[in-house]
């Protein structure tokens, strides 16, 4: 009889654990399940979902400081190729001017006003599975590495 009650208090115990992960966002939109990287200098913020389900959509939301774009009127977004292999671009906005792919990933290169700051949303689709590490950055900067779990 003491045995089943073990068994079964192992049993709620789990339960409760399950139920708790799930509302705070390990299965899914909650204050775990979102997370922000910033880059040392401040010029790149990236905020992204850090838990998602396989074949769920799921967005990137890029800020850049107005020092990003310091003397120039363009900034240059990579998306790297360690990112790309597990996340289908479906949408830019605003649209890049240009895009081009590199050896790094892809370069999306948007307009600015000279000091302005940039805000960037990539939405795309999870296409795998596990525990996955991908870049973003501004070109011509080490990127910023984002952790992501992706759920079956």
């Amino acid at each position: 009889m003491a045995r089943e009650w073990r068994i079964q208090r192992l049993g709620r115990a789990a339960l409760v654990a399950l139920i708790a992960g799930a509302l705070a966002g390990l299965l899914g939109p909650g204050p775990l399940s979102w997370s922000d990287a910033t880059t040392a200098d401040g010029t790149l913020e990236v905020e992204y979902s850090r838990f998602a389900r396989q074949g769920a959509d799921i967005a990137l939301r890029l800020r850049t400081s107005a020092a990003a774009a310091a003397g120039d009127e363009q900034v240059s977004v990579v998306l790297g190729r360690d990112l790309l292999d597990v996340l289908e671009v479906r949408q830019v906005s605003p649209e890049p001017e240009a895009q081009r792919s590199t050896s790094e990933g892809v370069t999306m290169d948007f307009a600015v006003a000279e000091g302005a700051a940039l805000e960037v949303t990539v939405a795309v689709t999870v296409e795998a599975m596990g525990w996955h590490r991908g870049s973003i950055g501004l070109a011509g900067q080490p990127p910023l590495r984002l952790g992501q779990f992706f759920y079956p």
